[in-house]
């Protein structure tokens, strides 16, 4: 969304409008307007804001897999609480993925 936030963060009614087209949603008038009522600062919606108000929780199971999956990515040397993009890349093996080892995708 930052190109259609031109790097703020934040989209203002059109921008709104503008970002649910493009994913095929068509709101009205009165659905803008109450997403506004809800997560409006000083006139825009913070993109962030937005995003998690429209991202179901995870599941305690889907929360415990994420911790232990984090867990075993971090450097234990160090525990800094967070995983550089590089480490990660360079342990992802597509080749792994459960649909590409069953040939339902390559």
């Amino acid at each position: 969304m930052s190109h259609i936030s031109r790097g703020t963060r934040q989209l203002d009614r059109e921008d709104l409008n503008t970002v649910m087209a493009y994913c095929g949603i068509s709101m009205g008038a009165d659905e803008l307007e109450e997403i506004f009522r809800r997560h409006e600062d000083g006139g825009h919606v913070l993109c962030e804001d937005l995003s998690r108000s429209l991202r179901p929780p995870l599941t305690h199971r889907q929360h415990e897999a994420v911790v232990s999956l984090f867990e075993s990515l971090e450097d234990p040397t160090f525990r800094t609480g967070a995983i550089e993009l590089e480490e990660l890349l360079g342990r992802y093996r597509a080749a792994r993925h459960p649909k590409v080892v069953s040939g339902e995708m390559s």
